[in-house]
């Protein structure tokens, strides 16, 4: 692939689609709902594309990975990470461990190498440097949300790629940017039962419920220690 011709769903990994649904085009950053979440679903879309290519498995709720090369360096990074890491940590602590701010910029990195987004330079307030990645190909992340917006809203996912996209997404405030207020509830209930034959996407929406209280739970201790004073 010529490194300026963006890059087919078929090349990209899931990680990547992830981030492209979660973007805000007019900030050249993740939608603020996704704050909180964007880290531990890349996590899991990250184990989810080394399961897609046969290098991943679950034994016990714990993953096992292949030596084998995908030929992707970040995808291998990982799976070495898996490799030599201790073999008690369960699958919801490898999401969290790969799920870091540090591979977020890995993954935006590789889509702006994909001349997927582009990188953009000013100052807030004339003062201090800011770096945005506007998208530069939206008519392609407008495809993807149509094609990931039918899954959840029924339609037969016959592409093992896209249903388990489908199933983390659903997990995630980018369902809510996809899919219309009345039809939400029904599309969450399908996200379920997708991520229910994928143990990797059902550790990855577990790992975000649990950090979205966490963080919820220690703005409710803050508010209240304050109210004490």
């Amino acid at each position: 692939m010529s490194p300026d011709t963006p890059a087919s769903a078929a090349e990209r990994l899931l990680a990547e689609d992830l981030l492209l649904l979660a973007w805000n085009d007019r900030s050249g950053r993740p939608h603020g709902s996704m704050a909180m979440q964007l880290n531990p679903a890349i996590g899991g879309a990250l184990l989810l594309d080394l399961a897609l290519r046969d290098r991943l498995r679950i034994e016990v709720d714990a993953p096992r990975v292949s030596s084998r090369a995908t030929g992707e360096p970040l995808l291998d990074e990982v799976a070495r990470m898996i490799h030599d890491g201790s073999r008690r940590r369960k699958l919801k602590g490898w999401v969290r461990k790969v799920g870091t701010a540090a591979r977020r910029e890995q993954v935006v990195d590789r889509l702006v190498h994909r001349r997927l987004l582009a990188v953009a330079t000013d100052r807030v307030l004339g003062v201090f440097p800011r770096t945005r990645h506007p998208l530069t190909d939206p008519a392609e992340v407008a495809r993807l949300k149509d094609q990931v917006r039918e899954v959840l809203l029924g339609a037969p996912a016959g592409d093992p790629r896209l249903t388990a996209l489908a199933a983390l997404v659903g997990g995630t405030a980018v369902l809510d940017r996809l899919v219309d207020r009345a039809d939400r509830r029904a599309a969450r209930r399908r996200a379920e039962e997708l991520a229910e034959a994928t143990p990797v996407a059902e550790a990855a929406r577990a790992v975000i419920r649990d950090t979205q209280a966490a963080v919820i739970a220690s703005f409710g201790g803050a508010a209240g220690a304050a109210a004490g004073r």
